[in-house]
């Protein structure tokens, strides 16, 4: 498997990676907003998820940039 095409299936991770962070933010917005009793268990339930994806995220950020770099350099 040449270098390039590699490198292709990494950018379609990182991409995937990203929509999920855009699906589940966007998701528990619309979820916030749509409730008719708001109270700030549920606002901190919510927010407690979007913060657990993003900071996932960016670990899983991490070691794309790590297989990046192992791909280019080994």
């Amino acid at each position: 498997m040449e270098l390039g095409s590699k490198l292709v299936i990494v950018f379609f991770a990182f991409v995937a990676i990203i929509g999920v962070v855009m699906a589940v933010s966007f998701r528990e917005r619309k979820l916030a907003n749509q409730s008719q009793f708001p109270n700030q268990e549920s606002d901190e339930a919510s927010d407690a998820r979007t913060m657990t994806i993003i900071f996932g995220s960016i670990l899983c950020g991490m070691l794309l940039a790590i297989l990046v770099a192992w791909l280019i350099f080994f």
